[in-house]
């Protein structure tokens, strides 16, 4: 019921707005200077439905859509204040429990969900902006199969939000970059590292070839190498992206991989360890340090990854690093704090408010 629900809105001219809790939905439409939103609640056994709830509910969408912020949400701004019109319609198969919300508060309707119907009590408002009718006209309509193709993603939509295809650039250029270096010389030689992009102190400090902190991340010394940080790449670059959007994910992994190059620079001088260093590791670093923000924000679960899980990983890869020799720990744990500090600079959780 509440997929035909969705489709019937945003076919009437309604977008979608994500919140929480997640029994509740909310679509708005702005006509003038008056926003009509129209919140559908699905009631269960678990769900504790409540006049509080529901008053808490109509404050919290009005101060949403009348405040500052409203344009997030291409809310246009008029003469007029603008004036927020609101109706929640109530989902249940036991319509006698969820009837004392109905006779207390106004602008709540219910769907009886076990015989399709629309129940209006006389304290309610007969419609709301054609509401009425259409939501009679959805329950008399089956909700055939073919409707429901039209409105599940195809192959294309789904493989896209699968895929971040700048993560996948990013490998592919990584990848294309190895071989063909390979296919000129040995991508375990140093010296023949230094010729095509590699870092050393001396040549980027003395020489002044700073260019060399943005292309060694595209260097890596041996197959191995390139494939440790390829795969860790590919499994955990497409949730930042999916998440953050294609172009912020970009900006923050060349910026933690810029950021762990100089840390790892200004340890070398420190310490006199001068060495040539290459790879992406400080990048993806930047990557898990920005999918650790992201997962915070979103209290802790985002997908199938948990702050826990994230924290584990860290650690242990930064274990690992530490305990194994020719490792460039400074770039990964400057990178990690670069991409965690770019993601809380970039990254505003907009897709679900708590109301």
């Amino acid at each position: 019921m509440m997929k035909q629900f969705d489709y019937t809105l945003k076919q009437n001219g309604y977008r979608f707005l994500s919140v929480r809790p997640e029994e509740a939905r909310v679509y708005y439409r702005q006509i003038g200077n008056v926003v009509q939103v129209v919140t559908g609640v699905k009631c269960h056994d678990g769900f504790v439905l409540s006049t509080q709830l529901i008053e808490r509910l109509q404050g919290s969408i009005k101060k949403l859509f009348s405040g500052a912020d409203s344009a997030q949400f291409g809310i246009l701004p008029m003469k007029d204040p603008i004036r927020v019109q609101q109706m929640v319609v109530l989902f249940t198969d036991q319509p006698n429990r969820e009837r004392a919300v109905c006779g207390s508060i106004r602008g709540v309707w219910m769907i009886d969900t076990s015989v399709r119907q629309l129940l209006v009590y006389e304290n309610q408002p007969a419609d709301f902006y054609g509401l009425r009718g259409i939501l009679e006209q959805m329950l008399i309509e089956e909700y055939t199969e073919p409707r429901m193709e039209r409105e599940r993603p195809s192959l294309s939509q789904r493989i896209n939000y699968r895929l971040g295809y700048c993560n996948l650039a990013l490998i592919a250029v990584n990848v294309i970059v190895f071989f063909i270096l390979s296919w000129m010389g040995d991508t375990e030689d140093a010296y023949f590292m230094l010729e095509h992009g590699a870092m050393h102190p001396t040549l980027v400090i003395d020489g002044g070839e700073w260019y060399r902190l943005f292309t060694c991340m595209f260097l890596h010394f041996g197959f191995e190498h390139l494939l440790n940080n390829m795969i860790i790449l590919a499994c955990i670059g497409n949730y930042l992206e999916r998440t953050m959007g294609h172009a912020k994910y970009v900006i923050l992994y060349f910026i933690a991989g810029i950021i762990g190059n100089i840390g790892s620079l200004y340890v070398s001088v420190l310490s006199q360890e001068l060495a040539v260093s290459a790879g992406a590791s400080g990048a993806i670093f930047g990557v898990i340090g920005g999918l650790l923000w992201v997962v915070i924000r979103h209290k802790g679960h985002l997908e199938n990854l948990s702050t826990k899980g994230l924290l584990i990983m860290i650690i242990l890869s930064l274990y690992f690093g530490f305990t194994s020799s020719g490792v460039d720990n400074t770039a990964h744990v400057a990178g990690l704090i670069g991409g965690f500090v770019c993601a809380v600079i970039l990254y505003r959780k907009s897709s679900r408010y708590r109301l």
